[in-house]
């Protein structure tokens, strides 16, 4: 991955291999990433919860029974009892990608940071880089495993 930054020194470009430290912006990308990561981790449990919730709802406005005949509502309420858990996993789905994606990123930028012979060792050991991307790397998991549950189950 290379970077085309550039600095404004007398209406000429300077290249990123002349700024005083490099990996400056390196480092500013690896902040961004791992702020981004953790916003679609909180965006993701968020959604998740909301529509663990709608389907809660759902399954107990089934279980409630419908007066003769039956209305037109307890079809809908069934019909979202079986929407929400496919939308849910769709849902989940795309956000894992796009957090993959965050986390490969990050791994990246972080070898481009530790290749670089300027480089202060200041980063946190490799089990605490670790355990920092556990939540977004198997969070996810554990709702798509949940949902798969759902959608899959008998009866």
């Amino acid at each position: 991955m290379t970077f085309d930054a550039t600095t404004q020194e007398d209406s000429r470009q300077t290249p990123i291999s002349s700024i005083e430290d490099p990996n400056r912006i390196v480092r500013s990308r690896l902040d961004r990433e791992d702020e981004l990561l953790m916003q679609r981790t909180t965006w993701l449990v968020g959604s998740q919860a909301f529509l663990f919730t709608g389907y809660a709802i759902t399954l107990n406005g089934l279980c409630t029974p419908p007066s003769l005949p039956i209305t037109q509502a307890h079809h809908q309420v069934a019909r979202l009892n079986v929407l929400l858990p496919w939308a849910s996993l769709m849902s989940l789905l795309v956000l894992y990608m796009s957090m993959i994606a965050g986390i490969v990123t990050t791994l990246r930028l972080r070898q481009q940071l530790r290749a670089s012979p300027d480089t202060q060792a200041t980063e946190a050991s490799k089990a605490a880089r670790l355990a920092g991307l556990a939540a977004p790397a198997l969070v996810p998991l554990i709702f798509l495993l949940t949902w798969i549950a759902v959608v899959w189950s008998p009866g």
